[in-house]
């Protein structure tokens, strides 16, 4: 069970499962057996690697989120797109130029602009500098705070599920276990 409020840390070694399991939730894999149960105000927000290349290289992060909402004054979305770090010319720059961490910083801010009451995250911080990776992580957690939302956040490292999460699954060959607490 994922509760509002909840924010769960996931991890495994590479292979374990992590993802698949991420996408079940998602509903982008049926399971092969059992049920997945969403309440029926459900609302998912999914961050995966793979989404990277589905933003267009020739717009801006601002362009990207007038896409979402084109009721939206601009004044709103680059205030909105300077708490991701998208200040200024930033903000109208297309993005073919970003780094890797950047566009995944981008994908974060779309999602979350959303307003979706579960977030399930497949390593959002893979590849972002230390300082963008606290920034993320707050982000999302005041994100939880302020919606009430729910978060299942994968990541190889318990240092980040100790700043993040309030529960640590485990994945390995075994199955699906809740780390005791240390």
């Amino acid at each position: 069970n994922i509760l509002p409020g909840d924010c769960i840390g996931l991890l495994g070694a590479n292979g374990a499962g992590k993802s698949t399991l991420i996408k079940l939730l998602a509903g982008q894999l049926d399971p092969v057996s059992g049920t997945r149960q969403l309440s029926k105000d459900t609302k998912i927000g999914y961050f995966a690697q793979h989404q990277l290349e589905q933003l267009h290289d020739a717009h801006s992060p601002l362009e990207h989120l007038q896409q979402l909402d084109r009721h939206a004054r601009e004044s709103e979305l680059r205030d909105y797109l300077g708490q991701f770090g998208f200040s200024n010319d930033m903000a109208l720059t297309p993005i073919a130029s970003f780094s890797g961490g950047e566009k995944s910083r981008l994908v974060l801010a779309m999602i979350v602009y959303q307003k979706p009451n579960l977030l399930l995250l497949d390593e959002p911080t893979a590849n972002l500098d230390p300082d963008n990776i606290r920034r993320v992580e707050q982000l999302v957690k005041e994100y939880l705070a302020e919606q009430q939302a729910a978060c299942l956040w994968v990541t190889h490292t318990r240092d980040q599920i100790a700043r993040i999460a309030d529960r640590e699954l485990d994945l390995d060959a075994s199955g699906l276990q809740e780390a005791l607490p240390a």
